[in-house]
């Protein structure tokens, strides 16, 4: 897949996302919670007939520079049923720095993410692997941003019950 391949369709799960209910806005998709495991929850809705599951969470320190912001999450989904494709999302509740970077840490391992507007992503679907397997193997994240005004912002993610909750939306979009 290309790198605009993947732009492509990490922007259309992000509007997606953006349409989940009630942990990021109001929607027209009817959202289920299918469990909640420590600092994640794992949620599923039906989009053009397809069941799409994520788990979500919200970071437990916020630090920063900045004075003002929405809420800061980070998200797994899997959209696809049957297939083990996993997407990384995070969005510090601002809109980042134009062709910014955001810096992700995990276990002393980073990762640099691409921004559009509020959301950053993996590069390509490797990277979402890679990322993904570090949040199985740590015990939390760390995800350094800029925003478009040029404040700063660190929010660090617990990674208590990420495996569990990977697990729920893997059965539940089997």
């Amino acid at each position: 897949m290309s790198v605009m391949q993947y732009f492509s369709y990490a922007m259309k799960a992000t509007a997606a996302a953006l349409c989940l209910g009630s942990i990021l806005l109001p929607s027209a998709h009817a959202q289920e919670v299918l469990s909640t495991h420590g600092d994640w929850t794992a949620y599923a809705y039906v989009e053009n007939g397809k069941k799409v599951c994520y788990i979500a969470s919200r970071p437990s320190k916020h630090e920063g520079s900045f004075k003002k912001r929405g809420e800061p999450y980070a998200i797994v989904t899997r959209r696809e049923p049957g297939k083990d494709r996993e997407e990384i999302s995070v969005t510090a509740g601002y809109p980042y720095k134009e062709s910014g970077k955001v810096e992700v840490s995990i276990s002393n391992i980073s990762f640099t993410l691409f921004t559009e507007n509020e959301w950053a992503w993996a590069q390509n679907e490797a990277g979402d692997k890679e990322i993904v397997g570090a949040m199985v193997r740590g015990t939390t994240m760390t995800v350094k941003a800029e925003s478009k005004v040029g404040t700063n912002s660190i929010d660090t993610y617990s990674l208590n019950g990420f495996s569990t909750a990977r697990k729920a939306i893997a059965e539940a979009c089997a």
